[in-house]
C-alpha cells in the first residue's frame, strides 16, 4: 500500500503543477479529486497499515507524506479554482 500512496503523490503533484501553467487551470477540476484521494489513501494507510506482532506501522512515513501532501495539494488545487472564479 505503501507504493499505491507514493504513486497518488506523484501523480496528484504533477497534476497540480501541471494546473497552474496558464490556460491550463481547468485541470484543477481533475487535479482537486485526484488530491482529496491522496490525503484518503494516506489516511488509510497509516489506520490500516499496522503488523499486529510488532505493533509498529509499516512505511508510515510514506503513508504520512502521503496524506500531508495530499491534503496541502488539495488546498493548493482549491484556492487556484477559487481565483480563477471556478470557471472551465
Amino acid at each position: 500500500m505503501a507504493i499505491v500512496s507514493l504513486v497518488m503523490v506523484f501523480a496528484s503533484s504533477l497534476f497540480v503543477a501541471v494546473a497552474f501553467i496558464p490556460c491550463l487551470g481547468c485541470l484543477n477540476w481533475l487535479a482537486i479529486p485526484m488530491a482529496a484521494m491522496t490525503t484518503a489513501i494516506g489516511l488509510a494507510g497509516l489506520f490500516t497499515g499496522r503488523d499486529p506482532r510488532r505493533a509498529s506501522g509499516s512505511a508510515v512515513g510514506a503513508h504520512a507524506m502521503a496524506a500531508v501532501i495530499g491534503a496541502l495539494l488539495t488546498l493548493i488545487a482549491v484556492l487556484r479554482c477559487a481565483a480563477g472564479g471556478g470557471m472551465v
